[in-house]
């Protein structure tokens, strides 16, 4: 494995729900809630994690599909350190 970069949590949220927005298994639901909110389907399949609206949707459609957005023992959530403690990479493995 070898570090390319460091990513910020907005990135890992946005291509984290990215993904889930492109599988057949998730897609449906994604979608379902996107459209409820009335939110801009790109946010989903072009993700700006620049933007802090877009994140903010992104973040609320997370904590819908996977938790509530706190620290939990299953899913993404789980995978996100606290504030504090924050470490992100975007990885090649080889």
């Amino acid at each position: 494995m070898r570090k390319i970069r460091d990513s910020s949590e907005d990135e890992m949220i946005a291509v984290y729900v990215q993904t889930e927005a492109n599988s057949s298994h998730f897609r449906a639901d994604i979608e379902a809630y996107a459209q409820q909110e009335l939110l801009d389907p790109r946010i989903l399949h072009m993700p700006d994690w620049r933007n802090a609206q877009e994140n903010a949707s992104r973040r609320a459609i997370l904590g819908v599909h996977r938790g509530s957005g706190k620290q939990e023992e299953n899913g993404i959530t789980s995978l996100i350190p606290p504030k504090n403690n924050q470490s992100h990479h975007i990885q090649h493995y080889l």
